[in-house]
């Protein structure tokens, strides 16, 4: 399940987005299993997980105005990023020359950009391989509500005004979203 917390103004900031992604992930591990003192471990590439629970599967993420964070019985990964100007140097790095021209093909670059790339960040996150990859070899094609990968994976987007979440997951599941009681709080889970 994704929980996703929107931020305020006084918690906009990298210190207050961290604690609160990992808030979100407090939040998801004792809602969905009981657990309230949890130790969290990073394997060598950086990627979350408890040392004493390794059927539950973990990973968060945060950027501005915007904290989450994923649990799962299944390797799974999150990335939210905010929409802001394409950089043309990171379309080259980071997107195969197919995705390159559908970035540009589409009414709004910047905002299908961010997509394409909080897919490909959420695989990395899931495999735990890390950003250090060539992110041109992970390719998607996508669509107004879908996404295809090369990749061995499911993926799930919630796309926000200003803002895009993607979680890959284990392949084969759908989406269901739910709200918590907080106001401040979505929690999302595909099944």
């Amino acid at each position: 399940m994704l929980y996703l917390r929107r931020l305020p103004d006084g918690e906009n900031h990298r210190a207050g987005q961290h604690r609160a992604a990992y808030d979100a992930l407090a939040q998801g591990l004792w809602r969905e299993y009981g657990m309230q003192h949890i130790t969290l471990a990073r394997r060598e590439r950086g990627k979350p997980y408890l040392p004493a629970h390794p059927e539950v599967h973990v990973n968060v993420t945060h950027c501005s105005r915007l904290a989450a964070a994923v649990v799962d019985t299944a390797p799974v990964g999150v990335d939210a990023e905010p929409v802001g100007p394409l950089r043309e140097r990171v379309l080259g790095r980071a997107c195969s020359s197919a995705e390159q021209g559908w970035v540009l093909s589409q009414p709004d670059p910047a905002y299908a950009f961010i997509r394409l790339w909080t897919a490909k960040e959420s695989y990395v996150k899931a495999t735990g391989t890390g950003i250090g990859v060539a992110l041109q070899e992970i390719t998607f094609a996508l669509t107004d509500c879908s996404i295809r990968s090369n990749q061995k994976a499911g993926f799930t987007q919630l796309l926000l005004p200003e803002h895009v979440v993607t979680i890959c997951h284990q392949a084969g599941k759908g989406q269901v979203l739910t709200l918590c009681p907080k106001e401040e709080w979505i929690c999302w889970n595909w099944i």
